[in-house]
């Protein structure tokens, strides 16, 4: 599996493993090549049972998932270690995210033809019809592997992302598998109160959150803009807005720097005592501290202007969190506004505001909605769903069709995987 360590990455592998250990052994083993260049993770590194993970990091270069990575080092290095991989045992599927590893994918596949290749589409890049290569590497990734039929099977984790797949001549090699994330394990993370302080929070503030990374798609200037519109109630009630991206690198005068321009718009409101952007260490909020900023939030926002289908919203749900998000790309097909969460127009700060407002002067209606919120997760958007439609998908390729474990709900069967949740709470009637 190519493309980092990241959320949905790191729970897929974990969720595959326990499959393969709750079947005897009998499922799959998992290896991890991860362009991140985070030193902790050392080549060989057992991440758990039958996962073992290996970093093709470079310096330089083309940016993938992880960092900035040389496309010619990294995929050297993966190219040199598929044959011990290979020799550890026959690789039958190659699974790569999104656009930044297909290329990777295409030359392990290439190289070994026997092995399958697979592909998870996380997001959809602007123009999907680029063929200029400076314009958009991403967007001749895919045309490559869609035009020359190398990858056996695309996953869209949304409906709206199959029809644009389907539309763009994928056919019937898309299938829909929705993300999921590890409940219980995510529970059972412990407090790490020193991100309270980092956040420049004290342990009795409220807070609404946003659990996201500082990047123009995620659009936290949007609910600045929102906080600027709300900002004599925040202070009336003393709440205050966490980001917990901490940005892009560079100067702070650097126009390039994202950071920088998300800041000034909060010095330009004066709203500096109501939002937090980012920990005073400089550094993301680790998957492992973010829980504790889950319990204690008072709402979660995600108000991205593009988004495919992100865990952010699947987190709050499991620590049931009230969730308002921006109505664009996958998120609609998580949300049904007033069941289990409330969507806002994308890019429409008033819009963002009023619905922050709703909750706020009704806790109860908030209380129902996050407990819907941890319903919709448990039924339909668990990580042990996932790794079984996954698996089964694996299963069909290498053993062909009927082969695979066929569970309710798995990739074969949508219909079945949509009765799992509730009528009047399933996310699947939303428009998207």
């Amino acid at each position: 599996m190519t493309g980092g360590v990241a959320a949905h990455v790191d729970y897929l592998v974990r969720a595959l493993i326990d499959l393969h250990d709750s079947r005897g052994g009998r499922a799959c083993s998992v290896r991890v090549l991860t362009a991140g260049d985070d030193s902790s993770v050392g080549e060989g590194r057992i991440l758990a049972k039958n996962l073992i993970c290996y970093p093709i990091a470079g310096k330089s270069g083309y940016f993938m998932p992880g960092g900035e990575i040389p496309l010619g080092d990294s995929s050297y290095r993966a190219l040199q270690l598929w044959p011990r991989l290979w020799d550890e045992g026959q690789a039958h599927i190659i699974h790569v995210h999104d656009f930044e590893s297909a290329f990777l994918g295409m030359l392990l596949k290439s190289a070994y033809p026997p092995a399958k290749l697979v592909m998870t589409v996380h997001k959809t890049p602007k123009e999907w019809e680029s063929t200029n290569v400076h314009d958009d590497v991403k967007d001749c990734y895919l045309q490559a592997i869609r035009d020359n039929k190398l990858a056996d099977l695309v996953f869209a984790p949304s409906r709206a992302y199959r029809r644009r797949l389907r539309a763009q001549r994928f056919g019937n090699r898309v299938r829909l598998i929705y993300h999921g994330v590890p409940v219980k394990r995510l529970l059972k993370i412990s407090e790490q109160p020193g991100v309270l302080k980092r956040m420049r929070l004290g342990e009795g503030d409220k807070f609404v959150l946003m659990p996201c990374r500082l990047d123009p798609h995620k659009a936290p200037d949007v609910l600045v803009d929102a906080v600027a519109l709300l900002r004599d109630r925040a202070r009336r009630e003393r709440l205050l807005f966490v980001v917990t991206g901490a940005g892009t690198p560079g100067a702070d005068d650097d126009p390039m720097n994202y950071r920088s321009r998300v800041l000034k718009l909060v010095d330009d409101y004066g709203i500096g005592d109501l939002v937090r952007v980012g920990a005073t260490d400089g550094h993301d909020i680790p998957a492992s501290e973010m829980p504790t900023l889950y319990r204690r939030a008072l709402i979660c926002v995600v108000p991205s202007r593009r988004d495919g289908f992100p865990q952010a919203i699947l987190e709050s749900f499991v620590f049931e969190r009230p969730v308002v998000a921006a109505r664009t790309g996958g998120i609609p097909g998580m949300i049904t506004s007033e069941l289990n969460g409330l969507l806002f127009h994308a890019g429409e700060p008033e819009d963002l505001a009023r619905k922050l407002e709703k909750l706020l002067d009704n806790p109860a209606f908030a209380k129902r909605l996050a407990a819907a919120g941890r319903r919709t997760v448990l039924m339909k958007f668990n990580a042990k769903r996932m790794a079984r439609e996954y698996f089964a998908c694996y299963s069909e390729l290498v053993y062909g069709r009927g082969r695979g474990t066929k569970t309710k709900g798995t990739a074969f069967s949508q219909r079945s995987l949509g009765r799992s949740v509730p009528r009047d709470e399933s996310p699947t009637s939303a428009s998207h």
